[in-house]
């Protein structure tokens, strides 16, 4: 009896040690998953600055195109 009593305790502990190795796997998995989406934001707001700072340029091509185009007229008025 006594024997059947540590095999069990041997058991138990066995799988108290398999389900501590799952958690840890878990809590991994899940630091991780928070460093992703913690990437994930800061490329999302990196290409959301790119993408704002693109439309500025090209809104500035856009009226120095403009400029240019009064700017030829107006010297066209000089010319003999």
């Amino acid at each position: 009896m006594v024997s059947q009593i540590t095999d069990i305790t041997n058991m138990v502990g066995s799988v108290y040690e398999k389900i501590e190795t799952l958690i840890n796997g878990f809590e991994d998995i899940v630091q991780k998953s928070d460093n992703t989406t913690s990437h994930l934001d800061s490329v999302k707001r990196i290409s959301e600055d790119q993408s704002s700072a693109m439309n500025e340029i090209a809104q500035s091509t856009a009226a120095l195109a403009e400029m240019s185009v009064d700017l030829k007229d107006a010297v066209s008025k000089f010319k003999y």
